[in-house]
């Protein structure tokens, strides 16, 4: 009996396991692989439709990028009025599919954090060309844009799962810093002051899956940004 019941239990679990796997297995295969219609067409109820709904705000300042915008409580981080136009889960070309939502605004500032869901999965050309786009589109109607560089990762955690590196999260910024040269936008290089002993994203400035910020990392990132908005920033 005893024999059953633990031959039992280890075909439930061994079911459980390859579940487990096969859901994981089409979760990143959807998301960043091949991702269906259903995940990239943005419905009529989503927050870029919502930003659109807005009614412009003449001279706001602005800060937008992925979940770790959209996460971020700005407004009370840099005692600034802030439209907070962060989307979870946005790459540059979201973002730039989005841009002319920032413009309309004629923004006094632009603070741009993207580029961490590109990094190792949208080749960096494709990425910069659309960060190009973007700046380009902010330029003629934003007073300042300021580019934030891509965080680093602890690549031991969540993002080995994807078979990302900081390897990947560098070369994006050293990148990224050449477009901002040429460009005259002001590029704040975050990457290498967040970075712990080990060689990864210092575990006080993440919630624990080595991505997004902590409490501790949004007032890091904030405290770096705050003077570039009250000064000229150069």
């Amino acid at each position: 009996m005893k024999r059953r019941f633990l031959s039992s239990l280890f075909v439930v679990s061994l079911a459980c396991n390859l579940a487990t796997g096969i859901l994981a297995g089409y979760y990143v295969y959807t998301r960043y692989v091949s991702p269906p219609a259903w995940w990239t067409d943005v419905p009529d109820n989503s927050r870029a439709a919502f930003f659109a709904a807005c009614p412009a705000s003449p001279g706001a300042t602005i800060i937008a990028g992925d979940s770790n915008i959209q996460r971020g409580m700005w407004q009370e981080l840099l005692g600034l009025p802030i439209l907070n136009r962060g989307i979870d889960g946005d790459n540059t070309a979201a973002l730039l599919a989005r841009v002319a939502e920032l413009a309309r605004h004629d923004p006094t500032a632009v603070v741009l954090l993207v580029g961490n869901n590109d990094a190792g999965r949208v080749p960096l050309t494709e990425s910069i060309d659309n960060y190009a786009d973007i700046l380009s589109s902010l330029e003629p109607r934003a007073g300042r844009i300021i580019v934030v560089s891509i965080i680093p990762r602890d690549t031991r955690l969540r993002s080995a799962r994807y078979g990302l590196s900081n390897d990947d999260n560098r070369e994006f910024n050293r990148r990224l810093a050449q477009l901002c040269k040429e460009r005259g936008c002001i590029f704040l290089d975050l990457f290498d002051e967040m970075l712990g002993a080990n060689g990864q994203l210092d575990a006080k400035y993440h919630t624990g899956d080595g991505n997004h910020l902590s409490a501790v990392g949004y007032r890091f990132v904030a405290e770096k940004i705050k003077p570039l908005l009250v000064s000229d920033g150069r």
